[in-house]
């Protein structure tokens, strides 16, 4: 079940969304905090190209990268399950699993300088440190819209938020869309 691919970055209501594109899918970071543990990274997978994959995650694909130029690998969580360094999934097509990573750095950390799955890397991750409040979240769909133009349509609770004419451009892994925010 090893993932890798290509970093597709998606703008969409402000937040920048980090994806990873994998062989049989896609990765998307939810958000980075810190935990009375280490930190802890929550990210969704979602298979694409098979009806059903059962396989192992093998936590040095993937590496958190401190300010400071620390690496740490992490334990591993599937679906809410236990800790471990190879968990399993049983994942089917189109609906996203959680994964959670938990690394063994300080808790007071505010970024990752880059955290990194497979060969595939995001620079500067902001992590939330341990105590500080959440910040309002913004439904974003996965997997991220198609270039095909399709209109995706979700919404916070406070906005029904809809992108359209999603297209590919000459910089490779980036994506352009228009979003409509209207208030509910």
């Amino acid at each position: 079940m090893m993932l890798t691919g290509a970093i597709f970055l998606l703008w969409a209501g402000g937040a920048m969304a980090q994806t990873w594109s994998t062989e049989n899918g896609q990765y998307r970071l939810q958000s980075c905090y810190g935990t009375g543990d280490g930190v802890q990274c929550d990210l969704t997978y979602t298979l694409l190209k098979k009806q059903i994959l059962y396989g192992r995650l093998d936590y040095s694909d993937y590496t958190a990268f401190t300010t400071d130029g620390t690496q740490s690998q992490p334990k591993i969580s599937v679906g809410g399950g236990d800790w471990g360094s190879y968990p399993q999934a049983r994942v089917y097509n189109g609906t996203p699993i959680k994964v959670s990573l938990l690394f063994n750095v300080p808790a007071k950390i505010t970024t990752f300088s880059a955290l990194a799955i497979g060969n595939e890397n995001v620079k500067n991750v902001p992590v939330r440190p341990l105590g500080a409040p959440a910040p309002a979240t913004v439904a974003i769909p996965s997997p991220a819209p198609a270039p095909t133009g399709t209109p995706v349509t979700f919404s916070n609770g406070n906005y029904l938020i809809t992108l359209s004419g999603c297209k590919i451009t000459s910089q490779l892994g980036m994506t352009t869309c228009v979003a409509v925010l209207q208030k509910r």
